[in-house]
């Protein structure tokens, strides 16, 4: 049977001493977050308050219906066979 160690009663007592004050310390850091979360919030709503009254800018005028192909000129020579006129384009298309 193992024999208990005995316990030194002045380390008990530094042993309580350092309980005590760490549990202080700790409160201590859980109301500086408490306080930080409420400066936190606020800024929240100041940042919420400046950002409502920033005005909303114009909407751009409406695109217009028709898009404007860019001309580019041919790559490569005429080809009266294969190639279609506008008119014969838009005839092909309606078709």
């Amino acid at each position: 049977m193992p024999i208990a160690p005995s316990l030194d009663p002045q380390q008990v007592q530094q042993l309580s001493l350092d309980l005590a004050a760490l549990r202080h310390t700790v409160e201590q850091v859980a109301a500086s977050q408490t306080k930080i979360q409420g400066e936190i919030d606020n800024l929240l709503v100041t940042d919420m308050e400046i950002f409502l009254k920033i005005p909303t800018p114009p909407q751009p005028p409406a695109a217009s219906s028709r898009k404007q192909m860019p001309v580019t000129p041919p790559s490569r020579a005429p080809n009266h066979h294969t190639d279609l006129t506008h008119n014969q384009s838009l005839a092909v298309i309606r078709k």
